[in-house]
Order: structure tokens, then C-alpha cells, then sequence
């Protein structure tokens, strides 16, 4: 990034056109996901620490590829969230945005560089998971109008169904993984249907939790954040960066309930916990079939377990043979 691109960052965040070139430095921290942006680190004097998220190539029109056309659309969905969204989220501990620019074809964003000590998963979980509800209790019943209105993902998640044609397609067609592979749609539609909506972060694992200088938990990457269940949220965390030797799922899934329903006591729509647990059956199935086209990763032997047990008690352990069966079994023990 250029010493002049920089100055004027600078000046745009503090508002203050007093600022030189002396008063600025910043280093390149990372590149962004294939190649399509990076995020630099800025220091502006002692006054301010930034985050610059720089997306040069963040226009979905003029991207042929489908990977890459969901990519530039969750870069502008980031960019909605922090610009629109946040505001409705009062209680929610977010990195400040200082500045945002878009135009046809990029889009930059100047957050709050979070400097705290490095998130430790074994003994932060329930402190990540008191976030979480936080974030689902205060868009409870609410994420329609907040999709429409802030600019978030109509389907949150960067698993879901309706965006890995590809991943769904590369599945096996037997064994268990082909009764997934046939049960996908009606997995996604009752994921839909299920009363509980909010808005999700979509992407909840290790490297997107940061602690902030007082040492609370908070989150970055909001680009697949949307409408969706708040099970997708926690399966896809407790795959990808719980360890399960080390804690155990259902205590830390009473943690979440109990807070999520202390956040809900005004409300009449509180889940009860067996309509949590069968939600809990349907994400994590919903996320397997993800990993079975993509490749799978953390604690594998345990989801694979725990799905295969889900499908047996949909279709007995048999293939049902097409998803319109699959659709009235999983209607039949759900919803």
C-alpha cells in the first residue's frame, strides 16, 4: 500500500487532516483468501492501531468463477455487516470500524486492531459461546429484516447447501456418506424450517476469535454471516475448534442454552433443550456433508460417529433410495 494511500486512511479514521506522512506506519500483515485482498497493519502515532482489510478485486460481476463470485459477495457482506448491521447488536463486543470505502470494484475496511492475548480454545470456550448467544438472542425472530435491511447473507454459513453445488456433487453415492448425500436437501430445508432463526456468524472457528486488551472474547470475519439456525453456529464450532478430549460438548452446550434463554426471558419463543439437541443432530449432519465433498478435519472420527447415528435413526440404517424419501422420514422425526 502506498504512503499516500495510507496518509489518507489515516486522516479518514481519525478525522484529522493535520496528520503527515511521519505520523503513519503500516506493514502487511497477510493476503486474504485466494490471493484477493490483504490486511495491513496500521499505527497512527500513539493514537489509534488499525486493521486494514483491503479487497482490490471484490466485484462478484466480473468474477466467472462460482468460488470466487461467493467470495466477492462476502467481502461486500462484511462490509454491510460492520457498516449496518452492528449497530443493532448493543451488548454484542465487536472491533470497532473506524472507516469504510467501496466502490465498483473494491472495498476497504479500518477496524480496531485487536492486540490481546492469543484466544486459547481449552479455556475460553464458554466465554465464546456466552458471544454467540449474544449474537443469536439480540437477532432472535428478527434476521428476516435484518437481511433485508443491513445487506447479511439471505442463507448464513459458508457450508450451506444452496453454495457447494460442487462439494454436494463430489459425494459419494454409497455407503453412509451416499444416504447423506441423498438426505443433503431435506437436512437444508429443515435446517430452514426450524423455529429457531437469528442471525449466525457462519464461519465460528479458532482464528476468527480474538481477545480483545481486557482480555473478552470477540469475533472477526463476518463475510457469511446471515439468516440460519444457531446449531450451525455451534456444530460447526465444536468441530472445527472444540477440543472434545478436553471438554465436554453437552455441558458446554447446557452453558449456551442456559445463557441463550436468560438473554430470551422476555421473549416467548426460548428453545427447549431436546428441540436444541435435535437441532444439534441436523447441523452437524448439514456440516458432515460438507466436509464429505470438501475433505474433513477436526475431530472427525466423533462427527462421523455422530451423524451415522442421526441417519440410522432417520432411515434405520437402510438407504431410502431418493431425497423426496428422505424428505418425509426427516419430516416424520423432526419437523
Amino acid at each position: 500500500m502506498k504512503a499516500q494511500e495510507v496518509l489518507r486512511l489515516a486522516k479518514a479514521c481519525l478525522q484529522d487532516d493535520s496528520l503527515t506522512e511521519r505520523s503513519v506506519s503500516t506493514r502487511r500483515v497477510c493476503s486474504l483468501w485466494s490471493g484477493m485482498g490483504s490486511i495491513y497493519e496500521l499505527r497512527i502515532n500513539n493514537r489509534l492501531h488499525v486493521a486494514v482489510k483491503h479487497v482490490p478485486a471484490a466485484n462478484p460481476k466480473e468474477m466467472k468463477d462460482f468460488g470466487e463470485r461467493r467470495k466477492a459477495v462476502a467481502y461486500q457482506v462484511e462490509g454491510n455487516f460492520y457498516e449496518h448491521a452492528a449497530p443493532h447488536f448493543p451488548t454484542l463486543r465487536l472491533p470497532q470500524l473506524y472507516h469504510i470505502e467501496r466502490s465498483e470494484n473494491s472495498i476497504t475496511l479500518c477496524l480496531e486492531w485487536m492486540s490481546g492475548p492469543r484466544y486459547s480454545s481449552s479455556s475460553r470456550v464458554e466465554d465464546a459461546l456466552t458471544w454467540l448467544a449474544t449474537l443469536h438472542s439480540e437477532s432472535w425472530g428478527r434476521a428476516d429484516a435484518l437481511v433485508a435491511s443491513c445487506g447479511l447473507h439471505a442463507q448464513g454459513t459458508y457450508w450451506h447447501l444452496d453454495t457447494r453445488p460442487e462439494e454436494h456433487a463430489q459425494m459419494s453415492s454409497t455407503g453412509w456418506e451416499g444416504r447423506l448425500k441423498r438426505a443433503a436437501r431435506a437436512i437444508h430445508d429443515a435446517l430452514e424450517r426450524d423455529v429457531m432463526q437469528c442471525i449466525v456468524h457462519g464461519d465460528v472457528k479458532e482464528p476468527n476469535l480474538l481477545l480483545d486488551p481486557d482480555g473478552g472474547v470477540t469475533m472477526c470475519d463476518f463475510q457469511y454471516t446471515g439468516k440460519g439456525s444457531p446449531t450451525q453456529d455451534l456444530a460447526y464450532f465444536f468441530c472445527s475448534s472444540v477440543d472434545t478430549e478436553e471438554c465436554d460438548e453437552e455441558q458446554l452446550l447446557e452453558h449456551y442454552h442456559k445463557i441463550l434463554t436468560q438473554k430470551l426471558v422476555d421473549q416467548s419463543a426460548i428453545p427447549s433443550w431436546d428441540h436444541l439437541q435435535l437441532s444439534m443432530d441436523l447441523a452437524y449432519c448439514d456440516f458432515c456433508r460438507f466436509m464429505s465433498g470438501w475433505g474433513y478435519w477436526g475431530s472427525v472420527d466423533i462427527i462421523q460417529s455422530r451423524v451415522q447415528a442421526v441417519l440410522n435413526r432417520i432411515d434405520n440404517g437402510k438407504d431410502l433410495g431418493s431425497e423426496e424419501a428422505y424428505d418425509a422420514a426427516i419430516r416424520n422425526h423432526f419437523w
